[in-house]
């Protein structure tokens, strides 16, 4: 069910959009590229990386390869910046 690429071609050539993709495997990096061909004309730089983590360490040392990939691709990182400020928990 969650594999609708015709669903979000219609979205993406009627608004303005980002994907987001959440990595936790270096392996996701070419599943997101795999997705991203079923998707013609999405702009590089309206795509969003942001690694799965729960504590700030996993999240920078995730960042070491995926900053890179993006950077080649022209993709977005997005850190969790969350993490950083007040590590794992939810605020009230």
């Amino acid at each position: 069910m969650r594999w609708q690429p015709e669903i979000v071609r219609q979205l993406v050539s009627r608004y303005n959009y980002q994907l987001k993709f959440v990595i936790d495997r270096k392996e996701d990096l070419g599943e997101v590229e795999e997705y991203l061909t079923h998707i013609p004309g999405v702009m590089p730089s309206r795509v969003l990386l942001m690694p799965q983590a729960i504590d700030a360490e996993i999240m920078h040392q995730k960042a070491t390869w995926i900053e890179p990939f993006c950077t080649a691709k022209g993709y977005a990182y997005c850190p969790r910046m969350q993490l950083v400020w007040y590590g794992n928990k939810r605020r009230t």
